[in-house]
């Protein structure tokens, strides 16, 4: 297999999503970008002399559009891709690019359920899938989305994902809140295990997609083999 040549993009603008998160919308400078919805680029950041120390990888977060890219990165305090973002990069930056590359992607048929189970910026890929299968439908069954992060504020495109409940047949989107103290908060709090259990307790054909922290994605597929689904039916991505 040939090695995936860089190519170059240019930041065309980012904006806030929370305190500490923000999107970022690169356009290619050489032609279209072409991805499969849930698929990565990796970049080579101006950080560290050593090469392999230079790239990181994020999930495309948008749906196949021309040659934009958007990507959805949080800041991590005291990381130099961080430090880059937020203190360095501005509209009209340069950056190297791969990809887009990856396996973390929808079926050709959708036969079964859904069940695309996120962290934090992990839910990046399932809006990437989400918005695509709006934009191009297809025969699917139900899709579920079950997204989990520690405030309200951070409830990353939560207006998209309520709108896409709307648009998408047999969609459904799911939060719960592991830290939220406010009174006026009276959704679902926790961790993200108890809703798939629930809205699965059935055991009906399914297959399920994580993306997020290690922790949950590692007590998550514990957690579906216990219920007797196989390691066939669960699909993985780690972020950050």
């Amino acid at each position: 297999m040939a090695i995936e040549q860089w190519r170059l993009a240019r930041v065309s603008s980012f904006e806030d999503l929370t305190d500490d998160t923000r999107r970022f919308f690169l356009e290619a400078i050489d032609g279209s970008v072409e991805f499969k919805p849930g698929q990565f680029i990796t970049l080579d950041l101006p950080i560290h002399e050593k090469r392999i120390r230079r790239w990181r990888s994020y999930s495309l977060a948008n749906a196949p559009n021309g040659n934009t890219m958007e990507l959805v990165i949080k800041h991590v305090p005291g990381g130099a891709a961080s430090r880059y973002f937020w203190e360095q990069v501005e509209p009209g930056t340069v950056v190297q690019y791969r990809g887009p590359q990856g396996t973390f992607v929808l079926p050709a048929e959708i036969v079964t359920d859904l069940c695309l189970i996120a962290t934090n910026t992990g839910v990046a890929p399932f809006r990437s899938m989400l918005l695509d299968l709006a934009k191009r439908p297809r025969p699917h069954k139900h899709i579920f989305l079950v997204f989990g992060t520690r405030y309200k504020s951070g409830l990353l495109y939560r207006d998209d994902f309520e709108r896409l409940q709307q648009e998408l047949p047999g969609f459904e989107y799911h939060y719960t809140l592991s830290r939220e103290s406010s009174p006026d908060y009276t959704g679902r709090r926790g961790y993200v295990h108890a809703i798939y259990e629930e809205l699965f307790a059935d055991l009906r054909p399914a297959h399920f997609f994580l993306c997020g922290w290690r922790n949950m994605i590692d007590e998550a597929r514990h957690r579906l083999l216990q219920m007797g689904y196989t390691p066939r039916q669960i699909h993985v991505e780690l972020y950050g």
